[in-house]
């Protein structure tokens, strides 16, 4: 008779794929531990402004000593659903940070993900996974011409794609607007990251941004060799939001509309320096374009706007009737004059403005003006302000504005918010392809 030798495996963590796109699922996977025994599964990152953040969770292995994070529910830890990314969307600051933030992100960087089982105390196995902004297949250059400022991103085979810019919010700089453009060159569009103040030798306010600057960046686009001339797409969030419901109802090329948690209206300029003294947000052919004013006697406002973080919204629902402006000169924004499909995404618990309700005056207008386009509202139940592409960190509802240094509570439950961001961009990608890559 042989003796057959017992084959030991020893504990691993199996991450795969190792290196994946940001955007992407990854699926993590357990073996080589004691058949029936718990095992604690910690993850750990730093954010770009070198806060730690982790999250955890136990699993009881199978009688083989394995377990997949996708189908094996956990027994506890920082989220409670099977979920093969529940460990980067949980994940929360470190106990000893004084102020929790949001998860801080200022480039494409590739961000790096350290997983560790544990036992008893004892890191059993480790593994680490990258995830990238900017794809192997992606080529960034910076963008300079013509008084512009921003990044370019576009897929390295040589051929033409579908040219969409992305613009930022009040932060100004480029921070979301980077990443989405550099995740969307990986999805086969040509993108552009374009910032329009807070940046390099810009204005350092929101105030007086002339909308020839961005009939200058759908130039600069139409002269690229790697974009499809003709047409543009525009995406922005919040008063990059309003924005691009602006640059829709202004400019004919704009195609397609991808507005993150808009204002139905011009908003009133950005300054933080009582002592400038703006037009307005935006001006076009020299003059300032209206924007809304606030109620000659306003309502009380609940105090807690007086303490930080600052919910804003009730703030905005006291000071303006946003359903009651219905002509551009008062500073409603003429989405009905938009070429081309319109998106909004928006949360239902968003503190900063109530973009879910501004969103629907949006919808009503182009109802009552017999919009011609296909037009769309998303709006999620508990999700709040900052929505994004999704497995980032969901689990911090404040944010410190990067402008005026104040906390302000942005809204949204951890899974509420981690939902909508997977459930929208899945359809915002929807959209893109066919409502704007499918054009002819």
């Amino acid at each position: 008779m042989v003796n057959k030798k017992q084959v030991t495996i020893k504990p691993r963590i199996e991450i795969n794929p190792s290196t994946s796109m940001a955007d992407e699922k990854v699926q993590i996977r357990l073996q080589g531990f004691n058949p029936g025994t718990s095992v604690t599964v910690r993850a750990e990152t730093r954010d770009d402004s070198n806060m730690r953040w982790s999250s955890s969770v136990t699993i009881q292995m199978d009688k083989n000593g394995y377990a997949d994070l996708l189908t094996y529910k956990p027994l506890s830890g920082t989220y409670s659903e099977a979920d093969p990314m529940g460990l980067f969307w949980s994940m929360r600051p470190a106990p000893d940070t004084v102020t929790p933030n949001q998860f801080t992100k200022t480039g494409v960087e590739p961000t790096k993900v350290t997983l560790y089982a544990e036992q008893n105390n004892a890191v059993l196995a480790t593994a680490t996974c990258r995830r990238l902004f900017v794809s192997p297949d992606t080529e960034m250059k910076e963008v300079h011409d013509r008084g512009l400022a921003g990044k370019f991103f576009t897929p390295k085979k040589r051929a033409r794609y579908p040219g969409i810019i992305v613009l930022e919010g009040s932060a100004g700089g480029l921070f979301w607007s980077e990443q989405v453009a550099a995740l969307l060159s990986s999805h086969g569009y040509a993108a552009l990251a374009l910032a329009y103040f807070h940046y390099g030798g810009l204005s350092p306010y929101l105030a007086d941004i002339p909308l020839e600057y961005f009939e200058s960046a759908f130039e600069w686009m139409e002269e690229q060799d790697s974009v499809i001339p003709g047409r543009i797409a525009v995406s922005g969030i919040s008063r990059g939001g309003e924005l691009v419901l602006l640059l829709g109802a202004t400019f004919p090329r704009v195609r397609c509309v991808v507005a993150y948690v808009p204002s139905n209206t011009v908003m009133g300029p950005f300054t933080g320096d009582p002592s400038v003294k703006p037009l307005s947000s935006w001006t076009y052919k020299g003059k300032g374009v209206p924007y809304i004013r606030k109620r000659e006697k306003p309502d009380e406002v609940d105090e807690a706007y007086n303490r930080e973080p600052i919910a804003l919204t009730p703030w905005f629902l006291a000071n303006y009737d946003f359903g009651a402006v219905k002509e551009m000169k008062d500073g409603a924004i003429p989405v009905e004059n938009t070429n081309g499909a319109v998106l909004m995404i928006t949360g239902r618990d968003d503190r900063m403005w109530p973009s879910y309700l501004m969103a629907d005056y949006v919808m009503d207008r182009l109802r009552q003006k017999g919009f011609q386009h296909s037009y769309r509202h998303l709006c999620y139940e508990g999700a709040g302000h900052l929505i994004r592409h999704p497995y980032l960190p969901s689990t911090v509802n404040q944010m410190t504005h990067p402008v005026n240094g104040v906390l302000y509570l942005v809204g949204g439950g951890a899974v509420e918010h981690h939902r909508a961001e997977v459930d929208s961009w899945s359809k915002v990608l929807g959209f893109l392809e066919t409502h704007y890559r499918e054009l002819r």
